[in-house]
């Protein structure tokens, strides 16, 4: 308890025994992706990571679920970022002559675009269903996770 109690305080994580307490679980912390380690209380039980970040387990669900709605929308962004980049370059291979090149561009604008409809297909069919976001699913009375140290 001394060791979380200096964490808390802002004291340097892992030199303030971090990786002493509790016990090595297979999650990540979603701060700063380091390793977590579950603390038992009786029926609770709390996770902090290496660097002093700390859950409770619904909390710790709850930002899962944050980090796949918001991984979804990235894969959408960037598939979509593809396609206006292999658009330009398509353009610029017509204009310089190089037929080939262009050729090249315009499939790969297709499979990029069949990849970015795939995406897409997969959350608009979860919303079509009423299936809320990832995010939402975590459970009400979920408390927010415990600041870590400053800076962190």
């Amino acid at each position: 308890m001394a060791a979380e109690l200096a964490i808390a305080m802002g004291d340097d994580a892992p030199s303030s025994g971090s990786m002493q307490i509790g016990s090595m679980v297979p999650h990540t912390c979603p701060e700063c992706h380091g390793s977590l380690r579950a603390i038992h209380e009786g029926p609770l039980v709390r996770y902090r990571c290496h660097t002093g970040h700390a859950f409770s387990l619904p909390a710790l669900f709850a930002q899962n679920g944050e980090a796949i709605d918001n991984a979804l929308r990235n894969v959408l962004r960037a598939l979509d970022e593809r396609i206006l980049l292999l658009r330009s370059l398509e353009r610029q291979a017509r204009t310089a002559g190089d037929a080939a090149s262009a050729g090249r561009y315009a499939a790969q604008v297709g499979a990029a675009e069949q990849r970015a409809r795939q995406v897409r297909d997969i959350v608009l069919d979860a919303e079509l269903r009423g299936l809320p976001p990832f995010a939402a699913q975590a459970q009400p009375s979920a408390a927010p996770h415990e600041p870590g140290p400053p800076g962190a």
